[in-house]
């Protein structure tokens, strides 16, 4: 059956994650990872400005996804782009 990540590997991605964030720009919510096998996957919401242009968000997701991929070499990511300013970017939070 599969499972979260360890502790220990959860934190690391969250290291990436803060690194990665600007407070108010770009945030990170809704992240959720686990294993299948020796296969690792990740989702993840990131909120970012609503006057990015589709190509500076598309840019800062991959920017990010590359770098995760780098410590995490099995891993496969799933990000969704919302806009921060947009209540219903928070509407899954109370899951």
């Amino acid at each position: 059956m599969d499972a979260t990540l360890s502790p220990e590997d959860n934190a690391r991605i969250q290291a990436i994650l803060d690194a990665h964030a600007e407070p108010g720009r770009s945030e990170f919510h809704a992240v959720r990872t686990r294993e299948s096998g020796a296969r690792q996957f990740m989702e993840m919401h990131m909120l970012v400005p609503g006057d990015w242009t589709v190509l500076r968000g598309h840019d800062a997701m991959e920017d990010l996804v590359e770098k995760i991929v780098a410590e995490f070499p099995a891993m496969r990511v799933t990000g969704h782009l919302e806009p921060v300013s947009d209540p219903r970017s928070y509407e899954d939070m109370a899951l």
